[in-house]
């Protein structure tokens, strides 16, 4: 997903059961894709943002690029159903979210403080 001024929210997964090779994380989208292609291997990208950063990637991995189609970029109902049904069952309401980056409000807030003596 992009995160604007050249970055994303990125992860790099492998095979059918999605084992992550590079984590989830918040990067540079070119330094994340320089990572990945010392990899040596083709990648398949996906996510509705693909396109946004499509003419660096091609720069990059050149053929060994490959993108997902459009009307697959987004989760599907029911590929998420299928996959909730090969999970095991968790208790929803002790989900906690996992925050790549803070906010840029929080940040600017953050920088104000570091000036202010207590």
């Amino acid at each position: 997903m992009d995160a604007r001024r050249g970055t994303a929210f990125i992860g790099l997964y492998e095979g059918s059961g999605l084992e992550s090779v590079l984590a989830d994380q918040h990067n540079d989208v070119k330094e994340f894709l320089l990572k990945t292609k010392e990899l040596n291997r083709p990648v398949l990208f996906t996510g509705i943002d693909a396109a946004l950063h499509e003419a660096l990637i091609m720069e990059i991995f050149g053929e060994g690029a490959h993108f997902s189609r459009i009307q697959n970029r987004l989760p599907r109902a029911t590929n998420l159903i299928m996959l909730a049904r090969k999970s095991t069952q968790s208790d929803v309401h002790h989900a906690v979210p996992e925050y790549r980056r803070i906010t840029e409000a929080e940040a600017t807030y953050n920088k104000a403080q570091e000036g202010k003596v207590l």
